[in-house]
């Protein structure tokens, strides 16, 4: 595992994903994902977005006639002539639980997946996240 693994704090999995995205005055961008996870995606594309540039990002998951479509809103961290690193700035509902499930899937350790969003959320909010007792106990 290289440093940059090191220090990523949501776990990625290897997933090519058909994936559009779409920046206000840029044409359509189409590519492939290469990985991803609940904070990001990496997308190997001939074209990129600058860097720091919002888009709004389609991916595309089952059957090529009738795909489910994740909707997603990043922001350009990493730009090459090889495709772009995305992060993840928003998630519809809808579309988290199809993301969520698509890592957790294709995860090595799904439980360590929902640890490292448990924390992610505890530091967001600024408080741990913590479990009601159990009042049948």
């Amino acid at each position: 595992m290289s440093d940059s693994q090191d220090k990523r704090e949501m776990t990625r999995v290897p997933l090519q994903i058909d994936t559009e995205l779409r920046a206000e005055g840029h044409a359509l961008i189409t590519g492939t994902t290469t990985d991803i996870s609940l904070k990001g995606l990496s997308v190997a594309s001939p074209r990129a977005l600058p860097t720091r540039t919002a888009c709004h990002i389609t991916l595309f998951v089952g059957p090529q006639e009738h795909p489910i479509r994740i909707a997603l809103e990043g922001t350009i961290v990493r730009a090459t002539t090889q495709g772009m690193a995305i992060e993840i700035t928003s998630v519809p509902p809808d579309s988290f639980t199809h993301l969520h499930n698509l890592v957790i899937y294709n995860a090595p350790d799904a439980t360590h997946v929902d640890e490292e969003l448990s924390n992610r959320v505890s530091r967001r909010w600024g408080q741990a996240v913590k479990k009601e007792p159990d009042k049948n106990s």
